[in-house]
């Protein structure tokens, strides 16, 4: 089943000086399964086809499963012992080249494990011939899994976080070495990325991020500095690394996952990581955002959000338009009824980015939002007809652009605001008139 969601541009947050919003952003929803849900959601190329496909965990009866790319053909991997939760991850764990799934399941015992591919030597369609392979206990609940090799050996490790612990289990080739690298924790959320820019991965926690000891190879054996950025802020988070403002240098951005707060990003405020952090709104408030996601959604070369709320909260689905240098954001709702954990990926290999998810366990459908572009980017005042005001509204929004440094206006997306950015923006909006916007 499948419909269209045309997002109108519904509130600025940290309005800045625009005069013309971006286009509407249409997104195609399809139902994947009208009758499963999970906590856990991850993509990757399963079958080696070239094309993404889905993967969903959560109680026993709905299973480890993963979804093939084009007709959703369900495979089941594993039947949980108690439940898969609350997050998991792809990624070449055996080095053979293709991905593996990692995922806790449970609270007690070995809860965290491997699930092998059985590419390439075998048919990963065949649920029956994917091995379950132990990692180690996380001695509570996983909440957060993240992939990377974090001590620069060529293996991914495995990092998850519990309520009060993160550890990392790094892989040695056939065995697993787990290492506590921070305790004392409450609350949920973790992500990775190379916060500090020395080439290794550090990890991000509620307002705090954990410095890779330098040399990365002591990893395991070093402490891991921790780095305040918020110490007020809500301890319950999804949580990310990306350059929110294109300036080369990672940021951080917070969603409060279960309570309620702001969607708020974090850049450092001299520069220095290991510093002070200055903290930006993006919303206001946005209860129960359980979904986090980045990445340039309207093409405009700057990372954009995607944030949804659980069912419970309200469920509302946003895309949130970065405006240029994160200082001024725009709201696109393009759908409802919640989502957890969802993922943005271009699951359908067109060049842009789509959203896959569910609601928690036992909270039917599986669901995919295929991102279908923007309707008429030369309608640029967005008034549903390309015609001469789109003009008047763009010349003056270039002049702004231009002193400014703004980039609603860089046609050409060559990071400049020139005169060959009305040339061409005039040549697609003649286009647009004469045979009609595609």
């Amino acid at each position: 089943m499948e419909k269209k969601i045309l997002g109108l541009c519904a509130s600025l947050v940290l309005v800045g000086p625009t005069l013309a919003g971006p286009p509407d952003l249409v997104f195609d929803e399809e139902i994947i399964d009208p009758v499963a849900a999970g906590d856990c959601k991850a993509v990757g190329d399963i079958d080696g086809d070239g094309r993404l496909d889905l993967l969903l965990g959560g109680r026993p009866g709905e299973d480890l499963a993963w979804y093939a790319w084009p007709h959703w053909q369900r495979t089941v991997i594993a039947r949980a012992v108690e439940e898969f939760t609350t997050d998991m991850a792809v990624g070449d764990i055996d080095g053979d080249g293709d991905p593996d799934v990692v995922v806790g399941d449970g609270g007690t015992g070995t809860n965290l494990h491997w699930y092998r591919n059985p590419r390439p030597a075998g048919n990963p369609a065949d649920g029956g011939a994917w091995q379950r392979l132990a990692i180690g206990s996380a001695t509570d609940y996983v909440k957060d899994v993240e992939l990377a090799d974090f001590n620069l050996d060529g293996r991914l490790d495995v990092a998850v976080r519990t309520h009060g612990v993160v550890w990392i289990f790094f892989n040695n080739g056939g065995s697993w070495s787990r290492v506590q690298i921070r305790n004392g924790l409450t609350g949920e959320g973790m992500g990775s990325g190379d916060i500090d820019g020395d080439g290794d991965t550090d990890l991000l926690l509620p307002g705090m991020w954990l410095e890779n000891p330098e040399p990365a190879a002591d990893a395991a054996t070093s402490a891991w500095a921790v780095r305040t950025i918020d110490g007020s802020l809500y301890q319950e988070v999804k949580a990310l690394v990306a350059d929110i403002d294109g300036d080369g240098a990672a940021e951080v951005v917070f969603s409060p996952s279960e309570g309620s707060g702001a969607v708020r990003w974090y850049k450092p405020t001299s520069g220095n990581p290991r510093g002070l952090w200055t903290g930006r709104t993006v919303i206001q408030n946005l209860p129960g955002c359980h979904t986090l996601q980045a990445g340039d959604i309207d093409h405009d070369g700057d990372i954009d959000l995607v944030v949804a709320q659980m069912h419970t909260h309200g469920g509302q689905i946003f895309v949130v338009l970065n405006n240029g240098g994160g200082m001024s954001w725009t709201q696109v709702p393009i759908g409802s009824g919640g989502i957890h954990n969802g993922v943005l990926a271009d699951i359908d290999a067109d060049g842009d980015l789509d959203l896959y998810g569910a609601n928690w366990t036992t909270n039917p459908p599986v669901r995919l939002w295929r991102n279908a572009g923007q309707p008429c980017p030369e309608d640029f005042n967005n008034d549903g007809a390309v015609n001469s005001s789109d003009i008047s509204v763009f010349l003056t929004t270039w002049i702004i652009d231009a002193s400014s440094g703004g980039t609603a206006t860089d046609w050409n997306r060559d990071g400049e605001i020139n005169s060959s950015d009305i040339s061409m923006y005039l040549g697609a909006w003649i286009s647009a008139v004469d045979d009609g916007c595609q």
